[in-house]
């Protein structure tokens, strides 16, 4: 996870898995950032948060088969720069609300997840949806009722997005997911 930009602001991300035991990473935390930490454990996932001048860091960690694993998250706390809006650039419904908009740049890949939401059927959303797409130039590689809702895939070349749409009694969300290729 390099170059990851959630909900406007840019995310380091550090993945690790190497021989080692728990106890000696919570160690090596609970000196290094002495009483400035909070410490809990989700699930099966050991975690800190401490917070450091205008960086967030969030270190996640698990054990299993005597191997540690886990993650090391920096967010910067930059509150006053300018963002972008979420969700800027989709062609969406008006009343459309954005929840979330992460963006990541890997070598050869430039990825979106897009996560929103209305109060339109999923029907209504998948015509909407459909219909920027094809006037967009993209061709349609797969359509289809799933469980509570629809799918679709449409491609541009190498490029591709995946559209699903989950309708609920009072709500629907939409799942836009891109993966563009350099």
């Amino acid at each position: 996870m390099q170059n990851v930009v959630y909900n406007g602001v840019t995310l380091s991300v550090k993945t690790f898995n190497e021989e080692g035991r728990q106890r000696s990473l919570q160690d090596f935390y609970r000196r290094h950032w002495e009483e400035e930490y909070s410490e809990s454990q989700v699930d099966e996932w050991h975690q800190f948060i401490h917070l450091e001048k205008d960086c967030l860091y969030q270190v996640q960690s698990a054990e299993a088969d005597g191997r540690l694993y886990g993650r090391l998250t920096m967010t910067p706390l930059d509150g006053d720069k300018a963002k972008a809006e979420l969700g800027e650039g989709i062609d969406k419904p008006v009343d459309t609300a954005v929840i979330m908009d992460m963006t990541s740049d890997d070598d050869y890949k430039k990825g979106r997840s897009v996560v929103m939401t209305n109060s339109r059927g999923a029907h209504e959303n998948m015509a909407f949806f459909r219909s920027s797409m094809l006037r967009q130039g993209w061709g349609v590689e797969m359509e289809q009722r799933i469980a509570e809702g629809m799918a679709l895939v449409v491609k541009k070349g190498v490029d591709r997005v995946s559209i699903v749409i989950n309708e609920s009694a009072n709500q629907t969300q939409i799942f836009y997911n891109a993966e563009i290729i350099d």
